[in-house]
């Protein structure tokens, strides 16, 4: 089974909808870490301390079949194409190790939809 590391910055408060709106599409889990980052523009602050929001990179490695719904599902729920909202991205993983719980459940769900 080939498999696609979805990448999502997004700020705190999108946090649930985003993981529940790829859920959806079928990802079978998610990782999370607290970020931080800058854009093209300054970050504000007052007295040198950051006004920035919250962000959180969700990971999810999901079947390359349906990673094109989930990073759209993604999109859509934390509203990226507005400004402010994060973003996202997919890359092509190689190997993958330790996901022999969830290897099964995407492999029966491979079945079901694609033969």
């Amino acid at each position: 089974m080939e498999f696609t590391a979805i990448f999502a910055m997004v700020p705190t408060a999108k946090e649930t909808k985003v993981i529940n709106a790829a859920r959806a599409e079928g990802a079978t889990g998610v990782s999370i870490l607290n970020t931080r980052g800058e854009g093209v523009e300054d970050k504000r602050s007052f007295f040198g301390l950051s006004l920035d929001s919250p962000y959180n990179c969700l990971i999810f490695l999901v079947n390359r079949l349906r990673a094109p719904k989930i990073l759209k599902a993604i999109e859509e729920a934390g509203e990226m194409m507005k400004d402010g909202n994060g973003l996202c991205f997919s890359v092509p993983v190689d190997q993958v190790n330790g996901l022999n719980k969830q290897l099964k459940i995407l492999m029966e769900e491979v079945q079901e939809d694609y033969f």
